[in-house]
């Protein structure tokens, strides 16, 4: 994997534009679940912003909470 999966995945797949009690489900089919947890919480500590994660029924739920 490049360190452009990190640089992207906000773009590729928009939480990096969420609102505060947005909530995001990633479909997990193709990817990985542990990098794309890890791009998460990385864009959120870098902008100030806090999310949660869960996994369920392989999909990959994001919510913002600040």
């Amino acid at each position: 994997m490049n360190d452009s999966f990190f640089y992207t995945a906000h773009e590729r797949h928009g939480f990096g534009v969420m609102a505060v009690d947005d909530v995001l489900a990633i479909d997990l089919a193709g990817e990985d679940k542990r990098l794309l947890q890890i791009s998460v919480h990385a864009h959120g500590q870098y902008h100030g912003k806090k999310f949660r994660t869960k996994e369920r029924d392989g999909k990959l739920y994001i919510k913002r909470i600040q």
